[in-house]
């Protein structure tokens, strides 16, 4: 009997129950978000007035629209116990569910992100107990309400002109976004000027429209703020208003800046040609120059993007009434990077031993002539004593005595360390009978020693 009681009041509550959470809805909350964002998140609701009847609530979460844009994870609120396994979210309350919001869904994106994208709660189930397999529990597939998350393009943060343009004169250098400094020559009649620009997507410009020109230099900024409003940029236009030269296609002055490098020949604006050698990894030359005509155009061709070995930089100049045109080239030679290394091979320096050795033959080049020549001398002044000692001889007995003479005077001025002389006896005799120096010196046989 108590048994049949017990299960009459659980339909009834099953009954009062059902009745309660037939509406019992997972909500996730709609959300704005930018490509790119991390850690952005939405709510996570439960709605119904009954939820208290139960004590879990079991879902999973699809995200559907974008495939730049994924789940991380959800974080409950204080008080909320939770749990995650294989994709299915459990969130359980002993003291029953109550409606509210009980956490939020963290999402991230990519850049890539361009659309709107949802994020829907599925297969969602309330429990009357927190035990999914306890005998009777009541078991309610509740609803599910997807939340919409709105893209928001990211706001850009490109503070550039995307072009500047004056009504009269030309703007010195042409344009560049990143160039922020620009000069303009007018003639002194020209008393007003219009300034033109375009700014990057979602920015803002101020500065533009007519100016009026006083004599000489006027000043004028464009100031740009990109889309996000916190990037600025200011470009700065002096435009001179002055008296204008005669028009002339010719280059005033052309130097290179930054670069050790020196035009060849030195600039002078009727030639035409110039080379320059630059270091290796040079891509390009800072030109500085100054036109004859201020109000002339300028080109510059390939000057970019060098390669190693020889580069043509071609400048072209028209003067400011068309009439007047001039080409300049300069060839650019871009060095080859050192790979090695070598020390230089020393060389012997010999020529100082060789100096001196011709300076040592000289000297005894000139001692050996110093000594012939004694020699010489020396022997003349023995042949004439001994030429006059024979002629007052008139006895032929004393041929011993005239042969010692002639001997000894011989010898003596005859022999010194580098060769000996010897005598034919017969020879000899005959030439001191004679007594004559020519017939003594036939008698002479020489033999000099090896050196």
């Amino acid at each position: 009997m108590k048994r049949i009681i017990k299960l009459f009041i659980l339909t009834i509550c099953l009954a009062i129950g059902y009745r309660g959470v037939d509406a019992a809805t997972v909500f996730i909350g709609n959300d704005t978000t930018t490509a790119g964002s991390r850690g952005r998140s939405v709510s996570l609701e439960l709605k119904d007035d009954d939820l208290k009847n139960y004590k879990m609530v079991t879902f999973e979460l699809s995200l559907s629209g974008t495939a730049y844009a994924t789940i991380d994870k959800v974080v409950p609120n204080s008080g909320q116990n939770y749990s995650v396994e294989n994709g299915v979210y459990k969130i359980t309350n002993e003291e029953g569910l109550k409606a509210g919001v009980i956490g939020v869904v963290n999402y991230n994106t990519t850049d890539q992100l361009a659309d709107p994208f949802t994020i829907t709660p599925t297969n969602v189930k309330f429990y009357s107990e927190t035990n999914a397999n306890a005998e009777g529990i009541s078991i309610i597939d509740g609803k599910a309400s997807s939340g919409t998350i709105k893209f928001e393009k990211p706001k850009s943060s490109d503070a550039s002109l995307t072009e500047l343009t004056v009504s009269q004169g030309t703007l010195t250098p042409a344009f560049n976004k990143d160039t922020t400094e620009y000069k303009v020559v007018v003639p002194d009649t020209i008393s007003i000027i219009r300034l033109s620009a375009s700014a990057a997507l979602g920015a803002t410009r101020t500065g533009t429209g007519s100016k009026n020109l006083n004599m000489g230099d006027n000043f004028f900024s464009i100031e740009v703020t990109a889309e996000d409003g916190t990037t600025k940029k200011t470009y700065n236009v002096t435009i001179t208003r002055g008296k204008v030269t005669e028009p002339s296609a010719f280059i005033k002055s052309l130097k290179i800046n930054g670069l050790d490098s020196l035009l060849s020949p030195e600039f002078d604006s009727k030639n035409d040609k110039y080379t320059v050698v630059v270091p290796a990894g040079t891509e390009s030359l800072d030109l500085v120059y100054e036109l004859e005509d201020p109000l002339a155009n300028i080109s510059i061709e390939g000057n970019e993007k060098f390669v190693t070995g020889e580069n043509r930089v071609t400048i072209k100049v028209t003067s400011s009434d068309n009439e007047k045109k001039q080409t300049y080239e300069i060839l650019v030679t871009v060095e080859e990077e050192e790979t090695t290394t070598t020390k230089p091979i020393p060389v012997k320096k010999e020529g100082k031993k060789n100096k001196k050795g011709i300076l040592i033959a000289i000297i005894l080049a000139i001692i050996a002539i110093v000594i012939g020549v004694g020699f010489l001398l020396f022997r003349k002044k023995k042949a004439d004593e001994s030429n006059e000692t024979i002629t007052d001889s008139t006895d032929n007995s004393d041929i011993e005595t005239n042969e010692n003479i002639v001997s000894e005077t011989t010898q003596m001025s005859l022999y010194n360390e580098d060769k000996t002389e010897t005598y034919d006896r017969e020879k000899l005799n005959q030439a001191i009978i004679n007594t004559t120096e020519e017939e003594l010196d036939k008698t002479k046989e020489f033999n000099f020693k090896d050196m």
